[in-house]
């Protein structure tokens, strides 16, 4: 039993991970986490991207979360409404007519590992069905930087028991349309199928989301800081929380 799609959602399929990566850079920018991972995005903006779409990639290929897609009407100014330098030379993406119908978000997570639930909506295991996307580089990633956030957010999880709820990994809304509400509708969707299975839902949220998701009912468990340093003086921060089901 799963609760019904909203209007506009749709599990992910292969052929979505351009647009997805596209769609993630454009959303992820400018965020703590972001900015902590990557030195100069837009000094290597191709770079990132790709890096973007394999992460989608890598998502669908393990089939080990749930991934979900939301599509509005494509505006053709999108990229006016984000910092993030966008370069599709390099992928076999053509941007839709005004009005048609394009991904704007997209949600991941993870179901508890005791969950009767698998991931076979999305997982396609076979290459050949994903459309070719540049290699990935990293020549704007410290790798050494990027491993400190990582590992301390993973310990983190661990501790607090993260894998015996529903674990969301990844939450992204095109900024051109925000304030439509297909960020609520894609947790609300997550939150309504973890009442069904009467499991907590976790969320490592970036200090500039906390708001969304408390409005959405999750709780802080534990705040992660990670102190600046010479590549990234602001620091980064990262808030555990969570979500109660109550009754189903």
């Amino acid at each position: 039993m799963e609760p019904a799609l909203p209007p506009g959602v749709r599990f992910a399929k292969p052929d979505d991970i351009l647009r997805l990566g596209i769609v993630s850079f454009e959303s992820f920018i400018g965020t703590d986490c972001f900015d902590w991972m990557w030195i100069d995005p837009n000094e290597f903006p191709r770079d990132v991207l790709a890096s973007e779409i394999a992460v989608w990639e890598d998502v669908l290929v393990k089939g080990e979360e749930l991934l979900l897609v939301i599509e509005d009407d494509y505006y053709p100014d999108e990229n006016s409404k984000t910092s993030a330098v966008i370069d599709v030379s390099g992928i076999d993406w053509q941007a839709p007519q005004p009005g048609e119908k394009v991904i704007v978000g997209a949600i991941s997570f993870e179901p508890n590992r005791r969950s009767p639930r698998v991931a076979n909506h999305c997982q396609t295991t076979d290459l050949s069905e994903y459309p070719d996307a540049p290699a990935v580089e990293l020549l704007a990633l410290d790798a050494d930087h990027y491993a400190q956030l990582l590992d301390s957010i993973k310990e983190h999880k661990k501790r607090l028991g993260f894998e015996n709820g529903f674990n969301i990994e990844l939450l992204v809304v095109h900024p051109a349309y925000h304030r439509r509400g297909h960020a609520r509708t894609l947790v609300k969707w997550m939150q309504d199928l973890a009442r069904i299975d009467q499991v907590t839902v976790y969320v490592a949220a970036d200090g500039k989301s906390e708001e969304f998701y408390a409005r959405l009912g999750f709780e802080v468990i534990e705040r992660l800081e990670i102190p600046g340093d010479e590549i990234t003086p602001e620091g980064c921060r990262v808030i555990m929380m969570q979500w109660l089901p109550g009754e189903p």
